[in-house]
């Protein structure tokens, strides 16, 4: 199995990786390229990606962004760890939410009973989550489409 990308963009080299493992842990794979590629014109938004068969032996997944190609390439990490890569239909996938974001689920507030759970872990992370700090690096790490970054 192979996989093709421009590993200098962080999302493809990640999706590579993770195309790479998952056919290590099933070698009953078999021998399929994999191309991973952007194509901004293609339509396809900042996290949609094209998926297609145009050879025998071949999947190729175009992202309107590299982070398109990416959730593309993770698809095909899931199918071959899943044993289904054989039967990857032709298809085009958009997020139903223009920007993917992150669900963090920490109460932050007295009147949920979670909150005054008395486990070591819980309130030890307490001061840390009413940390302006914290958040900050946290939102800026993962600011979608207006980071710099993938």
């Amino acid at each position: 199995m192979s996989s093709i990308s421009d590993r200098g963009q962080p999302p493809l080299a990640f999706a590579a990786s993770e195309i790479e493992r998952a056919a290590a842990d099933v070698p009953a794979a078999g021998e399929l390229r994999i191309v991973l590629a952007v194509d901004a014109g293609a339509g396809l938004g900042e996290q949609g990606y094209r998926m297609g068969r145009p050879a025998a032996g071949e999947v190729r997944v175009t992202g309107g962004s590299a982070v398109g190609a990416m959730y593309g390439g993770l698809d095909v990490a899931e199918a071959i760890r899943i044993g289904t890569v054989a039967s990857l239909p032709a298809r085009e996938s958009k997020p139903f939410v223009a920007y993917r974001g992150i669900k963090f689920n920490i109460p932050l507030d007295l009147r949920t009973p979670s909150y005054s759970d008395n486990a070591d872990a819980f309130q030890a992370n307490i001061p840390e989550m009413w940390s302006r700090a914290f958040w900050a690096e946290l939102l800026d790490s993962s600011r979608g489409p207006r980071s710099s970054g993938g």
